[in-house]
């Protein structure tokens, strides 16, 4: 987002109530403006990869409104992020963690909260207990274990551990289970809070797990989209495991109409009302948001 676009959108941002989530589709920390950001808002949260959160960026973030940091991992070994993500150095992650703790402490301040992110997959599974001991070592405040429910190409279906939804695909749900269970007593040993999100079964629900009934998705270009999902045209699989074409959906622009306004348009007005009444939108199709896999809570 540009500062243009960021000025634009701030006098509706500083009424939302709940604060401001500096997350888009991509890294926050690579946004020259995002200090600024920052400063001008009252209370923001993001998610990170972490790779660029240096001792600067600590000490800014926690002397500034940042309510919560979390940062998204998925593995406890190096090997398997690799697997996961591609490239990056999870070893630098881990060390920034734990230099964003030590510069709270610093400051004796108590936030942000450091959120440490775990999506649940067949590759990665066995490394939850470790994670969770992992982040607690770090100086986080709580591990999050949800299941990976965005899905990119046909194929990775394979990696999802939840049941219900697609028809080809059978996950070991006594091994994770079983890896949930110890997650869980690692965690009171460590004294750490872990959180599950999601139930393990896929079942239609109302709402939506990007919290579309009650909160926009402000694009970088000023478009308001209801998610995330639908502002960046991300593919979604069927039952079957075949790749649909994803629809974007746009009811307005900042740099056209406050916030406030495009919140009330009819039409943006039904799609919510859709969603709570647990009958999701066309454009919502084979989309896992809308799903008892994000958005129940299971413990």
């Amino acid at each position: 987002m540009s500062l243009k676009t960021f000025e634009v959108a701030l006098p509706s941002f500083d009424k939302l109530p709940e604060g401001v989530d500096l997350t888009g589709w991509g890294e926050p920390l690579l946004n020259p403006y995002l200090p600024t950001f920052i400063e001008s808002l009252d209370h923001v949260t993001f998610t990170t990869n972490g790779h660029l959160l240096d001792s600067r960026w600590a000490d800014r973030i926690v002397t500034n409104n940042v309510g919560a940091v979390a940062f998204s991992i998925d593995a406890s070994h190096g090997e398997t992020y690799l697997f996961i993500h591609g490239r990056g150095d999870s070893d630098m992650i881990w060390r920034n963690v734990a230099g964003l703790r030590k510069a709270r402490d610093f400051f004796e301040a108590k936030e942000p909260v450091i959120s440490l992110h775990f999506l649940m997959m067949k590759c990665n599974i066995k490394e939850l207990p470790e994670f969770v001991e992992r982040a607690a070592d770090a100086g986080a405040d709580e591990a999050v274990a949800k299941h990976i429910a965005i899905f990119a190409r046909p194929g990775q279906e394979k990696e999802a551990l939840f049941t219900g939804y697609f028809d080809n695909v059978q996950p070991d749900v006594a091994l994770r289970d079983d890896m949930l269970a110890m997650a869980a007593e690692r965690a009171t040993e460590a004294g750490i809070a872990l959180r599950l999100i999601g139930s393990n079964v896929a079942k239609p629900t109302a709402g939506c797990f990007g919290a579309a009934p009650s909160r926009p998705f402000v694009a970088a270009d000023g478009y308001v989209s209801p998610c995330c999902v639908l502002a960046h045209e991300v593919p979604r699989l069927s039952p079957a495991g075949k790749s649909h074409p994803a629809p974007t959906l746009f009811f307005g622009n900042l740099h056209e109409s406050p916030l406030e306004t495009i919140w009330r348009i009819p039409e943006y007005e039904s799609f919510r009302k859709a969603l709570l009444n647990g009958e999701p939108p066309p454009q919502c199709r084979y989309c896992l948001g809308a799903s008892s896999v994000t958005i129940g809570i299971e413990g």
